[in-house]
């Protein structure tokens, strides 16, 4: 089976989650950050908007607010083809859709340096345990990540959010592909590198 086929059954079967799934998954993958510390010791995080059947963000950007924490969204790089630029996101940011139907802040200005952020919570269709991710083809993380394929840098941390019936073996990974810290499902929390290990054992 090629990514195509994977992506295409994988994007199937979590669009077939009820809402009462997603809801319980979600609050699962809250549970396991707040265990995990990482909400504790970081600051700056980014997260996306769910759509497709991702793993629901909503609840996890409001326990974000709450503790008052500065969150960004991702928005499609007006002058760069299949980048991102990470925007701050309030609660009383003005959202509109994108070309991909996707909501993302209206205004894009000062966007943050990607070495600003400590966290980057990652959408996905599909991980495997080493940490590989396969998202929707566009290659916009890993084009818009690849300075951090530099083992200089130490953040922020890719970690993604899932759902455990996205975890799958089978995929075809690239040279350029930027593997993910960790992966976080209703199951577990899944620690990859040792910089993710590190800070959570601080």
């Amino acid at each position: 089976m090629n990514n195509a086929h994977i992506r295409q059954l994988l994007r199937q079967q979590r669009n077939q989650l009820s809402d009462t799934a997603q809801l319980k998954n979600q609050q699962r993958v809250l549970k396991h950050l707040k265990d995990s510390g990482l909400l504790d010791s970081n600051y700056h995080f980014a997260i996306y908007l769910h759509s497709d059947g991702e793993l629901h963000t909503d609840t996890i950007i409001k326990q974000l607010f709450q503790l008052n924490k500065a969150v960004y969204l991702p928005v499609l790089h007006p002058d760069k083809s299949n980048h991102l630029l990470f925007i701050r996101y309030t609660a009383s940011s003005t959202l509109t859709k994108n070309r991909f139907g996707i909501k993302e802040p209206s205004t894009i200005d000062e966007p943050v340096a990607i070495t600003d952020l400590d966290i980057i919570f990652m959408p996905l269709v599909a991980f495997n345990h080493k940490g590989h991710r396969l998202g929707m083809g566009g290659g916009y993380y890993d084009r818009s990540l690849a300075s951090l394929s530099n083992k200089q840098i130490t953040k922020p941390l890719l970690i993604g959010l899932s759902h455990e019936l996205q975890c799958n073996e089978n995929f075809i990974t690239h040279a350029l592909d930027i593997p993910m810290d960790g992966i976080i499902t209703e199951k577990n929390v899944r620690f990859i590198s040792k910089a993710l290990k590190t800070t959570v054992a601080k």
